[in-house]
């Protein structure tokens, strides 16, 4: 089984311990950056969750399925989630992703 968090890496020559960050966490921060986009919302059923982290060889992959508002350009606002995913994650915990996979799996045409 993969590790379920991403040891970071310590500035200064004495560490006091370790920082570890639970996939847990990626996922929030992933959340919070699909809620910033007015355009897209989140894919959510029951039986299946909408954003996966995995954890591997200390390398963190983001996969996110969403649905896009009708009358919004799918491909400008994915690139534009892509990159908020990216420098949410390092702003917030100086990690890089190793992979950002967003799934448009469907389109949303209510206005409310």
């Amino acid at each position: 089984m993969a590790h379920e968090y991403i040891l970071l890496k310590q500035n200064g020559s004495h560490p006091i311990g370790q920082i570890a960050l639970t996939k847990e966490a990626f996922e929030m921060i992933t959340r919070f950056s699909v809620e910033d986009d007015e355009g897209l919302i989140l894919d959510t059923t029951p039986l299946k969750k909408s954003i996966v982290c995995k954890i591997g060889q200390n390398k963190l992959n983001i996969c996110v399925d969403v649905r896009v508002r009708y009358g919004k350009n799918v491909n400008q606002s994915i690139e534009s989630l892509q990159s908020r995913i990216a420098n949410n994650v390092f702003t917030m915990t100086d990690y890089r992703c190793s992979r950002i996979d967003v799934n448009v799996v469907g389109f949303v045409f209510n206005t409310q």
